[in-house]
Parts: C-alpha cells; sequence; structure tokens
C-alpha cells in the first residue's frame, strides 16, 4: 500500500470543521441540524473521510472520523496518509481565535487556561 499526501484548506483556527462556528456548534451539541455531518467539515477533513470510505450516511462524520482509529483496518489506511497543514502551535492568534468564540457561548473553562499556558512555556506566544 502507498502512501496518499493529503493537502486542502483547512479551518484557521485547526478543528476539523470548516468554521470556528462550525466547531463551537459540534462541540456544545447546538441545536442546529446536522452539526457533525460531513458538508460541516473543512475541505481537508473531507477529504480524509473520503479517502478512508467510512460507512454512514455522512450526518455523523465528525464522530465517524473521531472513532476511525478504534477500527483495526480504518487506522491502517491512516496510518498511510500523510496530512500537510500548518501546526496550532505554530500560530497561537489560531488557539486564541478559537479560545474567543468558545468563551462566547460558555464562558470561561479550565481546560483552555491549561492550553495556553503549555502554549506560553513552549514560547509560541508572542
Amino acid at each position: 500500500m502507498d502512501f496518499q499526501p493529503l493537502d486542502a484548506a483547512h479551518d484557521p483556527t485547526h478543528t476539523m470543521f470548516a468554521t470556528t462556528q462550525g466547531f463551537v456548534d459540534y462541540s456544545v451539541g447546538a441545536d442546529v441540524p446536522n452539526p457533525g455531518s460531513l458538508d460541516k467539515l473543512s475541505p481537508l477533513m473531507t477529504s480524509i473521510y473520503q479517502v478512508l470510505h467510512l460507512a454512514g450516511d455522512q450526518t455523523q462524520a465528525a464522530d465517524d472520523l473521531c472513532n476511525a482509529a478504534k477500527d483495526p483496518w480504518n487506522a491502517l489506511r491512516m496510518s498511510r496518509l500523510i496530512i500537510q497543514h500548518e501546526s496550532e502551535w505554530a500560530n497561537s492568534d489560531k488557539w486564541k481565535q478559537l479560545i474567543a468564540r468558545d468563551r462566547g457561548t460558555h464562558g470561561p473553562r479550565a481546560e483552555h487556561a491549561e492550553e495556553q499556558k503549555r502554549i506560553e512555556k513552549a514560547g509560541l506566544v508572542g
């Protein structure tokens, strides 16, 4: 089996979704139609989903991707992908954008403070 490189547009805050709001809707279980559907994913995640040939009706594509590695055959296929994208650590402004959007919906959360500490410790905050 050969390796398959993938490179496509990705959400500016590095979630699997095409928009930050799409991620927030999915993560909080917002009352919106099919928050984890294939059409809400970023082009990069859509291409990964399609390459893996995940079963389902595509309304739960985010869940399917999150659980894909639990299946040995999917894990093997995933191990053959070379996915090119900018690391969320490379640009701390992207992390701040995601936190700001989420904080506007839920208020401050402890895990965000911990992630901010890791970013600062790594020297990635300007």
